[in-house]
C-alpha cells in the first residue's frame, strides 16, 4: 500500500471539511494556486515509481488509476485523487462512502468521480461492471459527473456506449502504447 503524503491539497481540504464552505469559491482557490498543482502531481507522480519500482504486472491497474488521476487533472484542469487517498473525513463528512464502492477517482470539489479500466483487448466493459459505480449519485444523495477511463484496446458494450451516447457518463481512452511510454519517462523522472 502507498503511504499517504499530506499535500497542500489535503490541508485545504482538510480545512475546508471543518468550516462549512462554498465548494466554487474552494475550487477557484485550489485552480488559481499553482504550486498546489504542481505537488499534487508530483504527488501522483511519485506514487506511480513507487508501485513501478516493485515491478509487478499485477500492480498495473492501480498504476492506471494514478496515470489516470494525471491525466483528468491536466483535462479538467482541477485536482483528481486516486479514491483511496482521499482524506477518509472528508468523504464521510460529505455522504460518501470511506470505503471503494466503484469509484477510483474522486476531484476536490467533490462532484466529479471517475471509474478507470485497465482492460486487454478481449475484455468488454458491460454495464454490470460499471453499476456500483454508477450508483454512486445514489449513494451520497447528490448529482455526480460520471468518467469512464479505460485503455484503447477494450470495448464497450452497447448498454455502456448508449449512455456514453446520452452524455451520462464520459469516455475517455487512453492509448496502451502512450500509457506504457509515459510510465519510462515517469520512472526515469
Amino acid at each position: 500500500m502507498i503511504s499517504k503524503i499530506i499535500t497542500p491539497i489535503d490541508i485545504i481540504m482538510y480545512l475546508a471539511s471543518i468550516i462549512y464552505y462554498n465548494k466554487n469559491e474552494l475550487y477557484c482557490c485550489l485552480r488559481y494556486i499553482k504550486y498546489i498543482d504542481m505537488s499534487h502531481a508530483n504527488h501522483l507522480r511519485e506514487n506511480i515509481k513507487s508501485l513501478l519500482y516493485c515491478n509487478k504486472p499485477r500492480l498495473y491497474p492501480m498504476i492506471f488509476e494514478y496515470y489516470s488521476a494525471i491525466e483528468l487533472t491536466k483535462r479538467l484542469g482541477r485536482p483528481f485523487f486516486v479514491y483511496e487517498d482521499f482524506s477518509p473525513s472528508i468523504k464521510a463528512s460529505n455522504g460518501f462512502p470511506v470505503q471503494d464502492k466503484g469509484i477510483d477517482l474522486i476531484d476536490t470539489s467533490l462532484s466529479i468521480v471517475g471509474q478507470c479500466k485497465y482492460y486487454s483487448n478481449k475484455s468488454t466493459i458491460t454495464y454490470g461492471k460499471l453499476s456500483t459505480f454508477l450508483a454512486s449519485d445514489k449513494l451520497v444523495g447528490k448529482k455526480l459527473e460520471y468518467y469512464l477511463i479505460r485503455t484503447d484496446e477494450c470495448k464497450l458494450d452497447s448498454l455502456v456506449q448508449k449512455m456514453i451516447d446520452r452524455g451520462e457518463m464520459y469516455d475517455i481512452k487512453i492509448y496502451k502504447e502512450e500509457f506504457i511510454e509515459n510510465l519510462k519517462t515517469i520512472n526515469k523522472e
